[in-house]
């Protein structure tokens, strides 16, 4: 069983447009989080064949990023495209990530690992549905299921929101599922968000990337934090 990474990505973000070129450590936004996750196994960061993300493909072209393009709107479609292509075997792990979380790293994924390969799992999320219920920080996110989950949906016929966020529809129907916080208790509110949806947000991760190696493991970060 291999594991494959999907950064999920795009430039028309609703929120904070062209986040994933901001700078953080020195680097665009994309690249960091591509950088922290890359020693863990294959990865590849997925965007849309739109032209809006024309720009974004020559950036990660010139600097020997693995990227995909596929549907702006339908993300489903666009990670089975991605699998196809790429001959990702059907019992095969994806980990599911998004191109504005750089607080998670590879260190992070092998630990998730451990917890889906002891456990047997079909699904696992980093982040619980009730963030305050575990003080679980916001953007210590990631996704584990089979690609064989992928090929089972059709994703012409899938919800609008499944289309969109990939994975709901696998949660759901996963006989065996659970989420990190259940494995591990952080022991401290964290008020601030280390994934990036704002300006606000953005201000206050290019601040602590400042303060700490781009590198630098994700629990560190963390404990840094709870101690300033």
């Amino acid at each position: 069983m291999k594991y494959f990474i999907i950064i999920q990505t795009r430039t028309t973000s609703s929120r904070l447009p062209a986040k994933c070129f901001l700078p953080v450590a020195g680097m665009p936004l994309v690249k960091l989080c591509f950088k922290r996750v890359s020693l863990f196994s294959d990865t590849c960061v997925a965007i849309s064949d739109d032209k809006s993300d024309d720009l974004l493909a020559s950036y990660l072209q010139s600097s020997k990023i693995s990227y995909f393009r596929g549907h702006l709107t339908n993300v489903l479609k666009r990670f089975i495209s991605l699998c196809s292509k790429f001959n990702v075997h059907p019992n095969d792990t994806i980990i599911r990530l998004t191109g504005d979380n750089p607080l998670v790293d590879h260190n992070f994924l092998e630990y998730m690992k451990q917890i889906w390969e002891k456990n047997n799992l079909n699904y696992l999320s980093a982040e619980p549905d009730n963030l305050t219920k575990y003080g679980w920080p916001k953007g210590l996110s990631a996704e584990f299921f089979k690609v064989q989950s992928l090929y089972e949906m059709n994703s012409d016929e899938v919800d609008e929101y499944t289309k969109e966020h990939v994975t709901p529809s696998i949660k759901k129907n996963s006989k065996i599922s659970t989420n990190m916080a259940e494995f591990e208790k952080l022991g401290f509110f964290f008020k601030n968000s280390y994934g990036v949806d704002t300006l606000e947000d953005y201000l206050y991760i290019a601040d602590l990337f400042q303060k700490v190696r781009w590198d630098e493991s994700y629990i560190k970060i963390l404990e840094f934090e709870k101690n300033t």
